[in-house]
């Protein structure tokens, strides 16, 4: 299955929400998160 690799820093800069967010909001979209790094979240593609 494909992973999606996330930066919270590109993230960020592109809409303005911050690492803590990113991280409460993705499972709220429907999405599964398979591993939370220092710099990046990864999802995986269904």
């Amino acid at each position: 299955m494909p992973v999606i690799t996330i930066y919270y820093d590109d993230l960020e800069e592109l809409s303005g929400i911050d690492k803590e967010t990113v991280i409460r909001r993705i499972p709220m979209m429907g999405c599964d998160i398979e591993r939370i790094g220092d710099d990046h979240i990864d999802i995986p593609w269904h």
